[in-house]
């Protein structure tokens, strides 16, 4: 598995918070948007493993991450589609997985899938 650095971007959403903007595949892109507290600018936090959100993709495929990093979707590689993973259909060989984690955590997550 290759891992290479990812351009997030980031846009201001006034009343409503940040959206982070990553290219998962070829004219498709997942979006997450982050609310700040009363409407600061964005900044960063260290979570703790309970306050830690993982988005679209069930615990059996996250848990291996631990809480090195977050699974932000699933890419069918035989479409190409992003898919929201669920009981309906798991993750399966030959998906793309889009994650974020943190630089010197990429070793031990590469590990992991």
């Amino acid at each position: 598995m290759v891992m290479t650095d990812v351009r997030v971007r980031a846009e201001r959403l006034p009343g409503i918070g940040w959206r982070h903007t990553l290219p998962a595949d070829v004219r498709r892109q997942v979006m997450v948007v982050v609310e700040p507290r009363l409407d600061e600018p964005l900044t960063t936090v260290r979570l703790s493993a309970e306050h830690a959100a993982v988005l679209l993709a069930p615990q059996r495929v996250t848990g291996r991450f631990r809480f090195d990093a977050c699974l932000l979707g699933v890419i069918c590689d035989a479409t190409p589609q992003l898919v929201e993973t669920d009981e309906q259909r798991g993750v399966q060989g030959g998906d793309k997985l889009v994650v974020a984690a943190r630089r010197s955590q990429l070793e031990h997550l590469r590990n992991a899938v």
